[in-house]
């Protein structure tokens, strides 16, 4: 396992959301362009903090916003809040199982021992062409094991 990889940690979550299904784009970043039709989510890397000292590694925290955006005006309110709500608490429950991140994430952290937990907020986010969408900003946690030898320069 190489220490501290951040990419690694970002491929692992960006293969875990697609391959659950439920949403149909899935990108590192901002979008360029306004996204269309479906949930799109866009990951991006919000804090990386050192939580813990052991022995002779450092274990941190990757703090991933996970960005979900659905056309405001594509379909009713109800239904954006409804599938929104659905899509939010599916990907929750996936992430406080046993989600397999691979060996540079050892676990998502919840509950909030280094963090402030697995969250969600709902907001609206107006793109440059003037599109309205509704957006649920997933804050994810990962807990990130150091390597033995890490800390030695």
């Amino acid at each position: 396992m190489a220490a501290y990889d951040p990419e690694a940690a970002l491929a692992a979550l960006t293969s875990f959301l697609k391959g659950r299904g439920r949403i149909k784009h899935v990108q590192l970043g901002e979008p360029k362009a306004p996204p269309t039709g479906e949930i799109t989510a866009a990951l991006m890397m919000e804090s990386i903090r050192t939580v813990e000292l052991v022995l002779d590694a450092a274990d941190r925290v990757y703090e991933v916003t996970i960005r979900l955006y659905r056309g405001f005006l594509e379909e009713d309110g109800e239904q954006t809040e409804l599938e929104l709500a659905q899509v939010v608490g599916a990907l929750m429950n996936d992430l406080d199982g046993d989600a397999d991140l691979g060996q540079s994430v050892r676990a998502v952290d919840v509950g909030g021992i280094y963090s402030g937990g697995l969250a969600a907020g709902w907001a609206y986010l107006e793109m440059g062409d003037g599109t309205m969408y509704r957006t649920v900003d997933v804050t994810v946690p990962l807990i990130v094991d150091g390597d033995p030898g890490s800390l030695q320069h």
